[in-house]
């Protein structure tokens, strides 16, 4: 038998190395659990942080719910007097380093304005303000919600905001214009036919138009189908009463949709004149809403100097009717049917409407200040506003006449609205349409109104570069907003980003003190742009 000696192989470790082993294990294993507990404490941070901003959220949503009046913290709330965030004067900073004052009312739904919620055996605290925004006009107010809540021996904290405005709920307010296409001042033989031709044009949502005047005549309503503003013998389709209401109506107009249709009556048996007669159209979807309604008068003179022309009704019969004689055509704001964008070179955007602001930050609220803004967003005010200093009831921008329209600096004489560009904009050449809601301040009378459109890099009047310029001319200015459509021939031009498109309004010397209307759903100035 051969015994088996035990070789070296099977002596094992020795007492160092087994200790060297669990020393650097040791290590190992320390090293693992700090790094395991440090991933802990940063999810349970994430995880409260997110769940802060959740409740931050949730707290906004719920003032965005309340009506418009109800948005404001109450007096008797007694948590206001410990918030150390409250400074004297009842203001808070929203965090744009501005202190802005509180809106406070005796009665509302956010009392108090504290409120502790615990989740997850941690006590969140969340603090809700509503304040007025430095340099705000009406309708508007700020919201912000702050949480806090402890950890590790410190208060951490996270805030949101939003601004409020007073809203429209429903139907958008009827929007259109209402023009003559024919003249509006016409002489004729006694018992012959008048003609009036008019226009409707629909910037808001789909509608009808019930038709009314006052006039001494019987009138009746032919669609005009060549749109001339002129009777024809083929033009025998009458308008209907279409929701049986007792009134003849345009019919339904769609979306930017227009309608042209003639008033037909006898002209009367003697001699006299002028007349006027006024005809009216109110929305038959709105027709109490304040800008359901527009009125266009015509004057109608009967003088035996007017050839004798007869007044057949039309049958459709192939044998022509004879047309009234022309007469001299009063001026327009511009030929018929008003122009519309184009573009020199297709393809190219037209459906961008970008709206004329008075917003309630980082704009002026006078004529001492220099530039308004224009934008892709929808009206903001539900009313109209005076932005203008030393004009009191002069709603919308007052403008003194004589501006040049290229060089002058003076905001008293220069109507001036920028867009900041959020990216770089490619405008291109054609035929822009500025569509501004202008009244006189005191009596009547024709208007010129000149507009610019350009580039520039900053918000100083002295900065602007034309890139196109244009005039239309309202036959009688009134003191009641009416708007006028002002084609402007345009060049190519880029704005890079952060640079100003502008859009620059004058009136020529001599001119009536004229207003500018809009921001407002009743004198919502706009301005299309090829790009």
């Amino acid at each position: 038998m051969f015994r088996r000696t035990p070789g070296r192989g099977d002596a094992g470790f020795t007492v160092v190395e087994v200790v060297v082993a669990i020393t650097i294990a040791g290590f190992v294993f320390l090293s693992m659990g700090l790094a395991t507990i440090a991933a802990m404490k940063g999810t349970l941070t994430a995880r409260q942080s997110q769940l802060a901003v959740d409740m931050a959220t949730q707290g906004l949503e719920r003032v965005r719910a309340l009506g418009y009046a109800d948005v404001t913290l109450v007096t008797g709330d007694s948590t206001l007097g410990v918030d150390p965030r409250i400074v004297s004067g009842d203001r808070f900073d929203p965090g744009t380093g501005t202190a802005e004052a509180l809106v406070l009312s005796s009665v509302g739904t956010l009392d108090p304005h504290l409120e502790v919620v615990a989740k997850n055996s941690v006590d969140y605290s969340m603090w809700t303000y509503i304040t007025v925004p430095a340099g705000a006009t009406t309708d508007v107010k700020r919201a912000t919600v702050v949480v806090t809540w402890p950890q590790g021996g410190q208060i951490r904290e996270k805030r949101v905001s939003t601004l409020v405005t007073q809203t429209r709920r429903g139907l958008p307010l009827p929007r259109f214009q209402f023009t003559t296409v024919s003249a509006a001042s016409v002489t004729q033989g006694p018992s012959t036919q008048v003609v009036y031709g008019f226009r409707i044009k629909n910037y808001g949502a789909r509608d009808a138009w019930n038709i009314s005047t006052a006039s001494g005549l019987t009138w009746t309503y032919y669609l005009d189908a060549d749109k001339d503003g002129a009777l024809d013998a083929s033009e025998t389709t009458e308008l209907a009463d279409s929701d049986a209401n007792g009134a003849k109506d345009t019919g339904a107009v769609a979306v930017n949709g227009e309608r042209y249709f003639l008033a037909v009556a006898t002209a009367p048996g003697t001699v006299g004149g002028p007349t006027t007669h006024s005809f009216t159209l109110t929305s038959a979807a709105q027709p109490s809403a304040p800008s359901a309604s527009q009125t266009q008068p015509v004057s109608l003179t009967t003088s035996d100097a007017a050839p004798p022309v007869p007044s057949p009704t039309p049958t459709g019969s192939p044998s022509p009717t004879p047309s009234p004689t022309p007469t001299a055509a009063s001026p327009t704001q511009s030929p018929w049917p008003l122009p519309i964008a184009t573009c020199s070179s297709p393809p190219c955007t037209l459906s961008t409407v970008y709206w004329l602001h008075e917003l309630p930050l980082g704009s002026h609220a006078n004529n001492g200040s220099n530039t308004s803004s224009f934008g892709p967003s929808s009206v903001l005010q539900s009313a109209a506003h005076d932005y203008s200093v030393g004009k009191p009831g002069a709603l919308g921008r007052y403008l003194d006449d004589g501006g040049a329209l290229l060089s002058d600096s003076n905001p008293d004489k220069v109507g001036d609205w920028r867009m900041q560009a959020p990216a770089k904009i490619d405008f291109k050449a054609g035929r822009a349409i500025a569509t501004l809601f202008v009244a006189c301040l005191t009596g009547s009378g024709p208007l010129t109104v000149n507009v610019a459109i350009g580039q520039s890099g900053g918000t100083s009047l002295d900065s602007f570069t034309s890139r196109g310029t244009g005039t239309a001319t309202l036959l009688e200015c009134t003191t009641t907003f009416q708007p006028l459509v002002v084609p402007v021939t345009v060049t190519d031009f880029t704005v890079t980003n952060n640079k100003y498109a502008v859009l620059r309004v004058t009136t020529p010397g001599g001119s009536p003190d004229v207003r500018v209307g809009y921001d407002w759903d009743s004198a919502s100035s706009s301005v299309v742009i090829p790009q």
